[in-house]
């Protein structure tokens, strides 16, 4: 399922944020950190998402604004290697309850809108310089 979780954990790198030591054209940044199937053996493929995350970081302060996490159903190989879930700590049971990829991409897409992030005609990305 989807998780919008505040992480202030001690670890945390974005807890001890820093501005830019440059002027930036962006106002926020969304860091995605994508889990994907895997195997130890050759010519596994494909490999589909089965994390998308993002974390949003306010450019000017480098402070953490919002957390945005969903797994994924892989489609193709629908079942995670031993391997896989050693190397990810994603579990059967997580991707079993969660939206196939396009339903996910949808979800994040909804709240990087309800972040402010996305519009500004066309539906591109809000801050992108051209």
């Amino acid at each position: 399922g989807v998780e919008h979780a505040d992480m202030t954990r001690r670890e945390d790198p974005f807890n001890a944020p820093a501005a830019p030591r440059k002027p930036q054209p962006f106002t926020h940044l969304g860091v995605l950190d994508l889990e994907a199937t895997c195997d130890d053996r050759r010519g596994f493929a494909p490999q589909e998402i089965i994390e998308l995350p993002c974390v949003l970081l306010e450019v000017a302060t480098g402070r953490k604004v919002g957390e945005f996490r969903t797994y994924v159903r892989p489609v193709v190989n629908p079942s995670l290697t031993d391997f896989c879930t050693t190397l990810t700590g994603i579990t059967q049971e997580q991707v079993d309850a969660a939206p196939p990829f396009p339903e996910a991409l949808k979800s994040l897409t909804a709240w990087l809108e309800e972040q402010g992030m996305l519009g500004g005609g066309g539906g591109g990305v809000k801050g992108v310089v051209k």
